[in-house]
């Protein structure tokens, strides 16, 4: 316990809100809602005298039908203050079912105070008005759904107004944790973490009946404050990007307005008109880059990005919700132009723009008019591309004679094909309208050349091709650089890594050392995610196992009968349950590629001999899936079996 206090103070979380509608004093009419058939008997049972009692509480009783009584919050709160009055056979059976829900609540919000003050941290505790409450505490430990319902409107009165506490603290958000007894609990978060605006490293969830389980809570709290730090820089990050975004967007505006109608016609006859380029795709690409600059002279934002630079990459914590980061949006959209912009073109000019991306249309309907004979490029398949590799100005102006595409091919994007080297040449990542991607693999060898009036043909025909995309500049110039002379290029961002969710089985050995299935519930839903990348100058796989796994690999490895594992690694497994090395599947392991066919080791190095890298202990194995899993362990294996990892893509 001393270790997480001195953890959090150093993290600067000192002060806590609970927040949980069975703090409220008073239910609120919706609380009672699934209660009809209690409130068709007490408005049975009211004698002439209960309802003298009720009308001189609620004089407005007569004018309101029972449906609109019951849906009165003032009414409900002077029958739930007033119950002494009333007789208790009548009033206690409709809160019965509220006050048994709001007891159990209590219960377990008692657990959660007792710890949380034994932490030494400040405590508050607040219903459903919390903004004052939780406006400047450090950790905020919110109810899933703020009402007796447990329905969308309970849950959107805890989304909305943790929303707003958020907005009003966007530099410095709380960490937040999602507490319910539902079981939709896990089901939910994600749903609950995007739309309140949180960042996954400072937000978990836990259920209420785990609260009193011993070191389930001091295990969350560690996490959240080991990156408490890390996350509000991301934060602030955000914070400052939104903020200097709004003012570059005015100023950009103001500069915008300075150009009328007179000043636009002078751009056109003056420029415009010679080079043979439409002023709507003009003004769109220097008013982009206007914004830009602006953006970059927020110095809020440069010094929030700086801040990055601290990351501490090296103890960074796993993924928490479930599914894989998806890296390759960003990617795709750093790469590709809107496919809005395809609409901005010059009438007058070619169909094509420098870095137009050309795909074969699909296949006509049986129906169709009879297919044009006779086009270019029949052997190009439906999984071919090709990209405009002519100067934009000759397109502009039609003073080429003929239009140079460089052919690429399209190529599932998977793990197995995914690769930083240089060659082949290609485009990291490209999406379809049907959501697929690819990438592109750039032949520099199949080079051709169209004639306007053939493009034209092409681009007409049923059965030619159509425009899908448009590579950005800087990657539309990349290759026509490497394609023309490979003299110079032009810089791009490296791309992130990939990532690929695969699924993860776990095993152990039992006493013929054969390998047995654990059955662990949290690695059913593709919680693993494979991350490719590259370290020292090398290909790199790291497969990264959500926290959830980790916790419920955690707790086998504390609860398996040893009496059914293998003598020799049952010392292995007993060291793990006090040395908690296990949790280094939380940062990462090595994942086999597809030609590996023996175990890679996950090794572990404690914190006595962080310092000592040689000093290595192997805590567990990994391996692709195969028909050696049916064959016994040998040797060094049944040693390092701590915990044995199968994967498969």
């Amino acid at each position: 316990m001393n270790e997480l206090i001195s953890l959090l103070r150093t993290a600067n979380i000192r002060s806590a809100t609970i927040i949980d509608d069975a703090f409220d004093r008073t239910p609120l009419a919706r609380d009672l809602s699934q209660d009809g058939e209690k409130w068709g008997q007490f408005f049975e049972d009211l004698s002439g005298a209960d309802i003298e009692i009720i009308k001189r509480m609620f004089p407005a009783y007569d004018d309101l039908r029972g449906d609109q009584l019951r849906s009165s919050d003032e009414f409900v709160a002077i029958l739930w203050n007033s119950q002494e009055k009333l007789r208790s056979e009548i009033i206690h059976p409709l809160f019965e079912r509220y006050k048994m829900d709001k007891s159990q609540d209590l219960a377990y919000l008692q657990t959660l105070k007792t710890n949380l003050e034994g932490y030494e941290i400040k405590l508050t505790t607040a219903g459903r008005k919390f903004n004052k409450a939780a406006a400047e505490a450090d950790l905020i430990i919110i109810d899933l759904y703020l009402g007796s319902t447990q329905d969308d409107e309970a849950m959107r009165s805890s989304v909305d107004g943790l929303r707003t506490v958020i907005q009003q603290r966007m530099a410095n958000p709380p960490l937040v944790v999602l507490m319910s007894r539902s079981a939709r609990l896990e089901e939910k978060r994600k749903e609950f973490r995007d739309k309140s605006g949180l960042f996954e490293s400072a937000f978990r969830i836990i259920r209420k009946t785990d609260l009193a389980e011993e070191g389930k809570l001091p295990r969350l709290l560690t996490r959240l404050a080991e990156h408490y730090q890390d996350s509000l820089k991301l934060a602030t990050f955000l914070n400052a990007w939104q903020t200097g975004l709004r003012s570059a967007c005015g100023r950009t505006a103001d500069l915008i307005r300075t150009l009328d109608l007179a000043d636009h016609a002078q751009i056109r006859q003056l420029l415009l008109t010679e080079e043979g380029e439409p002023p709507g795709s003009y003004l769109v690409d220097v008013f982009d880059l206007v914004l830009q600059h602006e953006i970059e002279r927020e110095e809020l934002i440069i010094d929030a990005a700086i801040k990055l630079n601290g990351l501490n990459s090296e103890a960074y914590p796993p993924p928490y919700v479930a599914g894989s980061p998806d890296l390759q949006a960003l990617v795709y959209r750093s790469l590709f132009q809107n496919n809005g912009r395809l609409r901005l073109r010059n009438p007058n000019g070619s169909p094509v723009m420098f870095g137009d991306v050309l795909r074969r249309k699909p296949a006509p309907a049986a129906d169709a008019p009879p297919a044009i004979v006779n086009l270019p490029f029949a052997t190009i398949g439906p999984l071919d591309v090709f990209v405009v590799m002519t100067p934009a100005c000759d397109l502009q102006r039609l003073a080429a004679k003929r239009v140079l595409l460089l052919k690429g091919s399209l190529v599932p994007l998977t793990p197995a094909n995914w690769s930083y080297k240089e060659t082949p040449i290609r485009t990291a990542v490209f999406e379809t309208t049907l959501n697929e991607r690819f990438q592109i693999k750039w032949d520099f060898k199949h080079i051709e050349a169209i004639s306007n009036d053939e493009l034209n043909h092409i681009l007409e025909a049923p059965s030619g091709f159509q425009i899908i995309a448009r590579l950005r500049e800087t990657h539309a110039r990349e290759l026509q650089q490497k394609l023309l002379s490979n003299l110079g290029r032009v810089g791009l961002i490296a791309p992130m890594p990939a990532t690929f969710p695969v699924t993860v089985e776990a095993y152990l050995p039992g006493t013929n050392a054969i390998l047995f299935k654990i059955l662990v519930s949290a690695l059913t839903d593709n919680q693993g995610v494979c991350f490719i990348g590259r370290k020292n100058n090398e290909q790199a796989r790291t497969l990264v196992l959500c926290e959830d796994a980790c916790e419920a690999l955690c707790q086998v490895v504390q609860s398996i009968d040893l009496k059914i594992i293998h003598p020799t690694t049952q010392a292995t497994i007993l060291e793990l349950r006090t040395s908690g090395e296990l949790l280094i599947l939380q940062n990462g392991v090595d994942y086999p590629s597809m030609t590996d066919q023996d175990f890679l080791e996950i090794v572990s190095v404690s914190a006595a001999t962080a310092e000592k890298p040689e000093e290595k202990r192997v805590v567990g194995l990994i391996r692709r899936s195969g028909p050696w899993i049916e064959k016994p362990l040998k040797g060094k294996y049944l040693k390092m079996a701590g915990i044995v990892l199968v994967v498969s893509d």
